[in-house]
């Protein structure tokens, strides 16, 4: 059973135990990370509460990503004391990726994510629970914005055997984010836009050119501000 939006949200007010004054949680997320595709990244998230100082139960720290009520893709508990361990934590989606960051102890609870991809490109909300059996919990309400981006690269590489003896064709498939541009080019000079075939995706182009026997062909991949691609493919077998 899904929380009342208005349990989670970020300005939730809490009533503390002595005073009966409305005392109240923070959460600070930065708006947007910025990565780089197979690196690492650091999220980060910090919090405070009004009871920090003498609450000695468990920290339940959770990472949610892409809806405010979506499934956790890494949590982790902890006990808030000078021993306290993170050893009970699970990244179900993608075993051995998320650590903590922080220390939750210290009301730090950035999240690490190894081996960075353009499917990573998410918003990731950033939630801690307190005392689970009296549902004291806190999550940010607009989260963090994870970019991936990546330097072109030619993914493949290959002869496409046509249906006629000789009519083969070149294709090339690159991919970045930006999305790249790819041109393929022959020991004779450029192909003319008239024969290339291209077809894309968000972080993928592939672009597939005829080739002849006597001719060898380069293919460039290129992506804003990075150096390009390069991959050659030699002629055809006469």
């Amino acid at each position: 059973m899904k929380m009342p939006h208005s349990m989670l949200y970020l300005f939730f007010l809490l009533y503390s135990l002595t005073g009966g004054h409305a005392v109240r949680w923070t959460m600070t997320v930065p708006a947007r990370v910025n990565g780089t595709k197979g690196q690492s990244v650091v999220l980060p998230c910090s919090f405070t509460h009004p009871q920090q100082q003498s609450f000695k139960g468990e920290i339940l720290v959770k990472w949610i990503v892409r809806d405010f009520y979506g499934d956790p893709i890494f949590q982790c508990s902890v006990s808030n004391s000078t021993e306290g361990r993170s050893d009970n934590c699970s990244d179900p989606s993608a075993p051995g990726r998320y650590s903590l960051w922080g220390s939750p102890q210290e009301r730090d609870l950035s999240l690490l994510i190894r081996g960075l991809e353009f499917s990573d490109i998410q918003r990731y909300y950033c939630r801690v629970e307190l005392d689970r059996t009296r549902r004291t919990m806190y999550q940010h309400g607009t989260g963090t914005w994870l970019h991936v981006s990546g330097p072109a690269e030619i993914l493949n590489l290959s002869v496409v055997p046509g249906p006629m003896p000789g009519n083969s064709s070149l294709e090339c498939m690159a991919e970045g984010n930006p999305r790249p541009t790819l041109t393929c080019q022959s020991s004779a000079g450029p192909v003319p836009r008239s024969l290339v075939t291209t077809a894309t995706d968000r972080f993928r182009v592939t672009v597939r050119v005829p080739m002849t026997s006597q001719d060898t062909y380069v293919c460039r991949a290129t992506n804003q501000g990075r150096l390009p691609s390069l991959s050659a493919c030699p002629s055809l077998p006469h």
